[in-house]
């Protein structure tokens, strides 16, 4: 299904909370590496926390690297749960079209400025929608998250990209709220991809404030919730 046209409005009614697992030291990976690794130590009661995220937010974004990278259900697992639409960013369509979004009966939306007919056509051969923009606008979360309401009725969305698409979120102040899981263990490296990256704030008066709101233990790890000021 191709859906052309949206709202060019900054004001959008939809809570955005930015979920997401990182290291003492704010990064998402090992190296250059999937973020399983990191992943591999979490418990029942972490992977359950998760799930009920899943199954309580209507829709969860990410690029399309997380997909090709680590290649996520990105669905609810809980007996009874309702799995969030899975929606994708992506410029290129640069996808195998077997990573498991593509293959289930989940509902799977790809927002892109890609006219490769071969590639749109491909997708909705599997059954999934495209949201076709362009460039420009790809890249500006305000009306991405516009397009989302008015287009699939989306209220709440739980985001857990990689740093660039984190970073194209909060440059714009868009999350209302952080969630975290900590895990106790320094990865390093100035090339490893951190929970924001992007060009960043350059002035301190220009960063996004957050309120901490509570901290759990999780076995050895820690979960942390702020809010927009």
């Amino acid at each position: 299904m191709f859906i052309l046209g949206f709202r060019i409005g900054e004001d959008n009614q939809v809570k955005i909370i930015l979920f997401s697992e990182i290291s003492l030291d704010g990064k998402l990976t090992v190296g250059n590496c999937s973020s399983k690794e990191l992943l591999e130590s979490m418990s029942e009661k972490e992977i359950e926390l998760i799930q009920q995220h899943r199954n309580k937010y209507d829709a969860i974004l990410v690029g399309s690297e997380t997909i090709k990278i680590d290649n996520p259900n990105l669905t609810c697992r809980l007996e009874h749960g309702v799995s969030p639409i899975r929606v994708i960013l992506s410029s290129g369509l640069n996808f195998s079209f077997n990573e498991n979004v593509f293959i289930d009966e989940n509902r799977t939306v790809l927002v892109t400025s890609s006219n490769d007919e071969e590639k749109l056509k491909k997708i909705t051969e599997l059954n999934k929608e495209v949201l076709l923009v362009s460039a420009t606008d790809l890249k500006d979360m305000r009306k991405i998250v516009c397009l989302l309401e008015d287009k699939l009725g989306i209220k709440s969305l739980i985001v857990e990209g990689g740093g660039s698409t984190n970073w194209s979120f909060a440059k714009y102040n868009l999350f209302d709220e952080i969630h975290l899981l900590q895990f106790p263990v320094l990865v390093g490296g100035k090339n490893t991809t951190s929970l924001v990256d992007g060009e960043g704030f350059q002035k301190i008066d220009l960063c996004v404030n957050y309120q901490f709101m509570k901290v759990e233990q999780y076995g050895t790890n820690l979960y942390l919730t702020f809010t927009k000021k």
